[in-house]
């Protein structure tokens, strides 16, 4: 599965015959004033280099959304590798054109397909389009449903329409229609795509922004390695398991009771925490140098950028964290590296609810491993 990442491009990329640059915000845009309706989220995409302005200080926010200019997107937002990608071998797309590398990845993932044998590359990307390509890249899932009169049950973006609706992603107009056919722009889709990689920014009333709310209290607790008070947000039934690394292992790595997690900071056992990675052999520390060396390894608290149930970057390590956690909400917090990208690090909070609250029942580290 695609992960998204935080990462830095370099200053420019040609696209569509003219130099598109980075810029430093979203208000450095002449035709993105503050009173824009879609200032925040521009602002936000373009601080993760997701999107970029056009190289006359404008960003044209007016604009229709070309489908291999959300491929490009599409790679930045989610860091997809574009490397040993295969030829997609589409009619359209030669491999001089400024996006090849980004349409073979993202066809290769099987998030934007073609129609036969060309991607049309420069057509509008229309609504529909749009709520299908969020849909696949974030793996939406609701119980919640949303009718609109111009999507029938037999309309073939029906579900993905519908998912993006229910989460609060993508809107209707006032007259209860989507307008699937009709046009999307770079400021409507920089809305949606926005809210789909940080829902608890972006859409008010998120169905999980009490997970995020009570992970900035447990991460805040843990910068003080003051377990007696993250014990108070260990689940009641199912306690807190610790892994050391992407991989949970449900046998192997060590979990705690409420009573137990709340004497961590004083407990002097030695405990076997799993497997070093790479080097081998028992991790066999103490709860505070375990603490110190996977919990709490960064100033998540200050530094870490936070996504939920999204990954910010991913080493060579198997993530199985969404199939141990099933139903958990996993809010990630995330230090990347300053330098070449090697020594990222982040902390994993599994959440889930137990009588209307959010409590813990997951803490993950990982970090980048060869």
């Amino acid at each position: 599965m695609w992960k998204k990442a935080s990462w830095t491009f370099g200053a420019a990329l040609f696209a569509g015959g003219a130099w598109i640059s980075i810029a430093a915000g979203a208000d450095d845009f002449s035709d993105v004033p503050d009173s824009h309706w879609a200032v925040g989220e521009i602002g936000y995409l373009q601080s993760e280099n997701v999107v970029q302005g056009h190289g006359d200080g404008t960003f044209g926010p007016d604009e229709n959304m070309t489908r291999a200019h959300l491929a490009v997107m599409i790679t930045r937002a989610e860091d997809l590798d574009t490397t040993d990608r295969p030829d997609p071998g589409f009619d359209d797309v030669s491999e001089d054109h400024y996006a090849f590398a980004e349409i073979a990845a993202v066809a290769d993932e099987g998030i934007i397909s073609g129609s036969g044998d060309s991607f049309l590359v420069d057509d509008t990307l229309n609504r529909g389009e749009m709520a299908a390509i969020l849909d696949r890249t974030y793996d939406f899932t609701t119980s919640d449903s949303v009718e609109f009169s111009d999507v029938p049950d037999d309309h073939m973006f029906n579900s993905e329409i519908n998912h993006v609706a229910a989460q609060g992603l993508a809107r209707g107009y006032e007259d209860g229609t989507f307008r699937p056919e009709e046009g999307t722009t770079r400021a409507e889709l920089s809305t949606f795509l926005a809210r789909s990689m940080a829902p608890h920014e972006f859409i008010e009333n998120w169905a999980d922004q009490g997970a995020v709310d009570t992970a900035e209290e447990i991460v805040s607790y843990l910068s003080e390695e003051d377990m007696e008070s993250v014990a108070d947000y260990v689940h009641p039934e199912a306690g807190v398991r610790f892994s050391p690394y992407a991989f949970v292992d449900p046998d192997e790595h060590e979990s705690f009771n409420r009573v137990e997690a709340a004497e961590l900071s004083d407990d002097d056992t030695v405990y076997d925490w799993g497997t070093y990675d790479g080097k081998g052999g028992p991790i066999d520390k103490t709860y505070s140098e375990y603490h110190d060396r996977f919990v709490y390894a960064e100033d998540y608290e200050n530094e870490g950028s936070v996504a939920v149930d999204r990954r910010q970057s991913n080493g060579s390590m198997i993530d199985n964290t969404d199939e141990v956690y099933p139903s958990a909400t996993v809010v990630e917090y995330h230090v990347p590296d300053e330098g070449e990208g090697l020594e990222w690090r982040s902390l994993r909070l599994a959440m889930a609810q137990y009588d209307g609250d959010w409590h813990v029942i997951g803490i993950i580290n990982d970090e980048w491993t060869t």
